[in-house]
């Protein structure tokens, strides 16, 4: 039973890849981006600037610009 499984998330991927790779080389980048970020550029910028002062640590900077680690 999980190899049927695996070879039908293999399929899967497989034509997801051809999708993928159909949308893009018809030119129209705009079909697929990939995942949307699931933080703004604001947080990023904030938490990179606060480990970038050696002040914060991982957490304190997740937190302080409302990051999940």
């Amino acid at each position: 039973m999980a190899a049927t499984a695996q070879a039908q998330a293999e399929a899967t991927k497989e034509a997801q890849r051809a999708g993928i790779a159909h949308a893009k080389a018809d030119g129209n980048a705009r079909v697929y981006n990939g995942r949307k970020p699931s933080y703004s550029r604001k947080q990023f910028e904030s938490a990179q600037a606060m480990l970038g002062k050696s002040v914060a640590k991982e957490a304190s900077a997740a937190a302080g610009s409302s990051l999940i680690r």
